[in-house]
């Protein structure tokens, strides 16, 4: 069963009584019943950037997978999204998201549209993955928690873990990607000024949030260097024989999907960006070793 063809799908749905838009890749490489990838965009970022700019468009087209990336909510809903004064945003918790999201069930958004898509597509319930960059790396941290139950593992990049509604129920496969000179997301931790509101904030250490990750994901902690080059470290911090906690930290980049396209925003707001790394093609690599298996929750 197959009713959508090949090409991108531009799809609405309604949810908490708005309209909710999503954007979907149909591959002309594959077989059913096919993986799916849920790619979170940034905030103020939109949809297509994470298909075009960020190279899950190209990933899927040349593995064979469905890759869709959702819409997240502007504060303004009826003027067109701008990174700097309309951003699109996802809930993630705190007066930051809920407030310009108006409340926005983001979780609830996302499991509605996986309850959809047996009606468009024949999917592998049981390879579902989830990525984002910065706010929608967020996001998929907050839905390895609350939609855990859907997802196979999880891949954000450049975004603190989400510790608002306790430990996973069941251990989420995670692998973790940043740069090394992130100026919103400091691998040591610091204060830090957001482009929107201007404010400073104190960010924890990264590595410190990532253990204590690990650690509610009930593996036991680690720090095993796998890969040390002058591009880039590897580390696991956390496995067992149902999941495992790693990073990659790329030397000298800055707040940017590590490898992706220039997206218009000035290297004084984010940072250096780097175009040799294909985060895209690594975080692939890492989804294809885990499989959603029905176990009992402890």
């Amino acid at each position: 069963m197959q009713m959508l063809a090949q090409g991108i799908h531009r799809l609405e749905l309604q949810h908490q009584g708005r309209t909710r838009h999503y954007q979907l890749y149909m591959p002309s490489t594959g077989k059913p019943p096919y993986p799916v990838v849920l790619a979170f965009h940034g905030a103020g970022a939109l949809a297509r950037i994470m298909l075009l700019h960020s190279g899950w468009l190209g990933r899927a087209e040349h593995s064979g997978f469905i890759v869709i990336a959702p819409e997240g909510t502007a504060p303004k809903p009826d003027e067109k999204p701008s990174f700097r004064f309309n951003p699109q945003l996802w809930n993630l918790g705190g007066t930051m998201t809920s407030t310009a999201t108006r409340n926005a069930d983001d979780v609830g958004m996302v499991r509605a549209i996986l309850d959809k898509l047996p009606s468009l597509v024949d999917i592998d319930a049981s390879r579902v993955y989830a990525t984002g960059f910065s706010n929608g790396a967020g996001l998929s941290f907050r839905l390895a928690v609350e939609l855990n139950d859907r997802l196979a593992a999880i891949s954000p990049v450049a975004a603190l873990p989400y510790f608002n509604a306790g430990p996973p129920p069941r251990p989420m496969p995670t692998y973790f990607l940043i740069g090394s000179i992130d100026p919103l997301v400091p691998w040591d931790g610091g204060t830090i000024i957001t482009p929107w509101n201007k404010q400073p904030t104190v960010r924890p250490a990264v590595l410190e949030q990532l253990q204590r990750w690990t650690k509610e994901n009930q593996l036991e902690g680690i720090h095993d260097v796998q890969e040390q080059t002058a591009e880039l470290e590897e580390a696991v911090l956390g496995k067992d024989e149902v999941a495992e906690v790693r990073y990659t930290k790329f030397f000298g980049l800055g707040h940017h999907w590590p490898g992706g396209r220039d997206v218009g925003v000035p290297e004084e707001i984010l940072g250096v960006r780097i175009k040799t790394i294909d985060a895209t093609e690594r975080i692939w690599d890492f989804f294809q070793r885990y499989q959603l298996r029905s176990q009992p929750l402890s």
